[in-house]
This record gives structure tokens, sequence and C-alpha cells, in this order.
């Protein structure tokens, strides 16, 4: 199969991702810190939550799910798009890039808006660069009331205005996965409440998984999906363990394989979901212009 093959037959339904025990050293000040993650579920059109201090691994996870870094154990890293399923245990760099363009978008904490650009600019610049038809463009913008502020500059624009700014930028990439780092960070409450209503709404209605990362416990309470917490315990000289526990209430429901369709979770067949191993399906070590 062709490299684009790869990134336009997957189809867009009922992609979930699920890890299972991924680990991950790391050091730094004379401290190491073993990051531990038991379990993670993404459900399409989900809002799923991280808590957890500082330093605690919130944003390596992030890096380790986008594929930008590479974890030292993973028993379980699957991708779904409607029946199929692609297994991200061990990719390539090329082609971690290649998923990453296709599934993955980000809302930084700052908003990560280019400052000589406008905000509508910024947003169909990213349209662009992700070869998606800017065809969603008005109805993103207008769903959260942008609609007014596509001539202004980044600079000329509230914070809670630049995070939504940030958030359509992301949307109109058409991302499967879209990972928030503290996106109301800085922000008032209301304007929180604005921005993380807008996250969850536009998850439903884009079948998009969002995991967001955020301090602000009580303003998740009642809004998320699912709420996960990195807990840090002392191990002995001079490391910690910090491990992603979940606190939702539907954490021990494990998807099972078989006569389920992903999507609307109806039995439909008594044979196990296909599996696809990523590198067997790109046969060609040299297919890294296609990012270009």
């Amino acid at each position: 199969m062709t490299t684009e093959g790869i990134a336009n037959g997957l189809g867009t339904g009922g992609l979930r991702l699920w890890v299972q025990e991924m680990h991950l050293r790391r050091k730094g000040l004379g401290q190491e810190v073993q990051i531990r993650v038991p379990e993670l579920r993404l459900q399409h059109g989900s809002l799923a939550v991280v808590l957890g201090p500082n330093g605690s691994g919130k944003s390596t996870l992030f890096d380790m799910l986008a594929l930008i870094l590479s974890s030292d154990r993973v028993d379980r890293f699957d991708l779904y798009d409607g029946e199929r399923t692609l297994n991200l245990c061990a990719v390539s760099r090329q082609q971690g890039a290649l998923i990453r363009r296709r599934y993955f978008a980000y809302v930084l904490q700052t908003g990560g808006l280019l400052d000589f650009l406008t905000v509508g600019e910024n947003i169909r610049f990213a349209a662009r660069l992700s070869g998606k038809s800017p065809r969603r463009i008005d109805e993103v913008t207008a769903s959260l009331g942008l609609q007014g502020l596509l001539a202004m500059h980044p600079g000329q624009v509230s914070g809670g205005q630049r995070r939504r700014a940030a958030l359509a930028r992301a949307l109109v990439q058409e991302p499967r996965i879209l990972l928030a780092d503290e996106p109301t960070a800085d922000l008032d409450s209301a304007s929180a409440r604005i921005v993380l209503d807008a996250f969850r709404e536009l998850a439903r209605s884009y079948a998009t998984s969002v995991l967001m990362v955020t301090h602000d416990e009580a303003l998740v309470h009642g809004r998320a999906d699912a709420i996960y917490r990195f807990v840090s315990r002392p191990a002995g000289h001079g490391v910690s363990v910090s491990t992603l526990e979940s606190r939702s209430p539907h954490a021990d429901r494990t998807p099972k394989r078989s006569a389920t369709d992903i999507t609307t979770g109806i039995a439909v067949h008594q044979e196990p979901v296909p599996q696809y191993d990523v590198a067997a399906m790109i046969p060609h070590p040299g297919f890294a212009s296609v990012l270009s």
C-alpha cells in the first residue's frame, strides 16, 4: 500500500486512542522521574482531562501520544479508525510525522498564533498548511463567535479570544485527536468556562477526541467525560514515580475487540477488529517527501 493510501484510506469514523502500560524514565536536576501510564482511552467526540502538578509528566505524555517522543516501553498503543486499528507501538520518526500530520492538532497554552498575521489569516494558514479544505472556516469561526475578530491581530484581542482563535485554527485542520495544553490558563473564571464549553461542544460536533491539561479541577467537574490525574510518589534514591490514575466513573470498562462496532457500540459480527502494523503498511523508507 502506498503512503497516500495509508493516510487517506483509514476513514474518519469511530476513532479512539487506547494506551496501556506506557513508561518513560526522565532525568534532570539530579532527580529521576519514572512516568507510568497504566491505561488511557480516548473516545471520539469526548473531552478527557489530565490533572497534575508541574513536572509530573503532562507535557511528556502529550509528546508520547503525538509520536514526538518515544516511550521506553508500551504494551498497547492503538489508534482506531472505523473498524481498523493502527498499532503505534513501534513506528519510525517519518511514520510518526505522517500520522501526526493526519490525525493530531495542538492548542498551546499561549495560543501559538502568529502575531504578524490577523486572526483570520492564522486560521486560513493552518487549513492550507495541513492540506485541508477551508470549507469549515466560516462554520468554525461562527460557532466560536470570532466573526468580528478575523481582521484583527492577536495582540488586539483578549486572552480568551486568542484561545478561541487557537481552537478554531486547530479545528479547521480536521484533527481526530486534539491535544490542548492548559488552554484556560491565565483566564478569568467566566472566560475559562466559555473556552472549556467550546472545547466540549465542538468535540461532539466534529467527533474529535480532546485531551486537555489543566490545573483547575473545579472548572472541569461536570464538564469532562473522563478525568485523569498524575500522582507522584517517592521511590527512594532520588527517584519518583508519576502514575496517571483514572478518575473516570467508567474507567473499569475495557472496550472489546470482538462483536462491537467502535462507532456505535452495536454488535455487528463476531470477527475481531483487524490490526495493522504501520511499519508493514509503509514498506518504502523514503517517503518523507510526502510530508513536505
